[in-house]
């Protein structure tokens, strides 16, 4: 926000955003999106690159899909532009199973966490991984998720 700031007080007509929420929480996102839409309104150029697919389509109107370093497409008409289609241009292939999963049974649990209390969780935390099994956490700063982790 602060380098938004600047820009502005340069009056630039101008802005280029690198990945601007990937450290924010979600009320500063909502606040973020704000102040890009009234810029937008004001008739600023803003230059946004994300690989968050919901806030490409929320806030812009074309895109241009780089892999590489070299341009793959670019879609004036962000609206008629399938998810499917922009993530294929971005890995370069045809995505049926994204993480390349094949179903097969799990094992036997491997490891059970039960009653985990800490500063930051609102609740005990209870889970168990199986072999073979990947467990994935996650949540805004400040959830609790690290924390978690540390205990473990």
């Amino acid at each position: 926000m602060v380098e938004i700031c600047k820009a502005l007080l340069r009056n630039a007509r101008v802005i280029a955003l690198d990945e601007p929420t990937s450290s924010l929480s979600h009320r500063e996102t909502e606040v973020l999106f704000k102040l890009v839409r009234d810029l937008k309104a004001d008739k600023r150029a803003l230059i946004y690159i994300s690989h968050r697919m919901d806030e490409i389509y929320e806030l812009c109107n074309a895109c241009t899909i780089f892999r590489d370093g070299r341009k793959i497409a670019s879609h004036l008409s962000l609206g008629e532009v399938p998810r499917d289609t922009l993530v294929q241009e971005m890995v370069g292939r045809e995505i049926s199973d994204i993480y390349n999963y094949r179903a097969r049974p799990l094992g036997e649990v491997r490891f059970t966490v039960k009653d985990v209390q800490g500063e930051e969780l609102s609740v005990p935390a209870n889970f168990e991984v199986k072999r073979g099994e990947i467990v994935g956490f996650f949540g805004l700063v400040g959830a609790g998720r690290s924390e978690l982790m540390h205990l473990v």
